[in-house]
C-alpha cells in the first residue's frame, strides 16, 4: 500500500460527507457508521482536516463536519500532503535505499514512469470526482 490508513481514511471520510446535502453538517457518529471507521480515529482525521482547513465543524445538536473548502478544488494530493505522505511517492518498489536514477533497482524506470503518471491524476482528482463515482460503497 503506498498510503497509510490515516490517508485512505481521510479521503473516504470526505467522499462520505460530499456525498451528503452540503448545507448540513454530518456528524461524527453518522460518518462513522457509514465509513466503517471507528469514532475516536475519526476524531482525529477530521480534527486534522479541519486544522488544514478542508472542513469546518460545529459542535452541539445539528452540529458536525462540514467542507469549508469547495469539494471540486480539493485534489487527492492536496490530502496527501496533510499528512505529510507525499514522499511514498518516491520509494523504491523494492524498498532499496540507495535506488535512484544514478543507482537503480531493476524496477527502477518502469516505476518512475507509473508514480509520475499516478501522481499527474492525484493533481488532478478532486473529492467530488470521486464522490461522483459509486467508490467507495457506503
Amino acid at each position: 500500500m503506498i498510503f497509510s490508513r490515516l490517508v485512505l481514511y481521510s479521503i473516504k471520510s470526505l467522499v462520505y460527507i460530499c456525498k451528503q446535502d452540503q448545507g448540513e453538517f454530518s456528524g461524527i457518529k453518522e460518518i462513522s457508521e457509514n465509513s466503517g471507521i471507528s469514532k475516536t480515529y475519526l476524531a482525529k482525521i477530521l480534527q486534522k482536516l479541519v486544522t488544514a482547513e478542508i472542513l469546518m465543524s460545529v459542535t452541539g445538536p445539528g452540529g458536525g463536519f462540514k467542507f469549508r473548502k469547495d469539494p471540486a478544488n480539493i485534489k487527492l494530493i492536496d490530502i496527501i500532503r496533510i499528512f505529510d505522505e507525499e514522499k511514498n511517492l518516491s520509494i523504491c518498489i523494492l524498498g532499496w535505499s540507495e535506488c535512484g536514477h544514478n543507482n537503480p533497482c531493476h524496477f527502477h524506470k518502469n516505476w518512475a514512469e507509473f508514480i509520475g503518471k499516478f501522481k499527474k491524476d492525484l493533481e488532478t482528482r478532486s473529492i467530488m470526482k470521486l464522490a461522483q463515482k459509486s467508490w467507495p460503497r457506503m
